[in-house]
């Protein structure tokens, strides 16, 4: 079965949100995220908040954003990147 992009992105959301089960003293989780999967991603936080209690901050930004904000030393709890498509002969720059 092949993934979407944007439900590929979801269930690495659902596994990372899933894995903070063990967090107690912790009452918010901050989440960055690149817009493209707002609607099921806004799904899969009330879930997590619902079963858990523990308050998610979500910020949206472009998949560029989201990058340099990581890049900067800024990640939150959680940042969830969209991956680069990869073509032959060009290289990306490693973040």
């Amino acid at each position: 079965m092949k993934l979407s992009g944007w439900m590929f992105a979801a269930v690495v959301a659902v596994f990372v949100l899933g894995s903070c089960l063990s967090l107690h003293a912790q009452t918010e989780l901050t989440l960055l995220s690149p817009n493209p999967i707002t609607e099921p991603l806004d799904k899969l936080v009330a879930n997590f908040q619902a079963k858990t209690g523990i308050h998610v901050k979500v910020t949206y930004g472009t998949g560029v954003s989201t990058k340099n904000t990581v890049a900067s030393g800024q990640a939150l709890d959680v940042s969830c990147l969209a991956a680069q498509p990869w073509s032959p002969g060009f290289d990306w720059p490693s973040v």
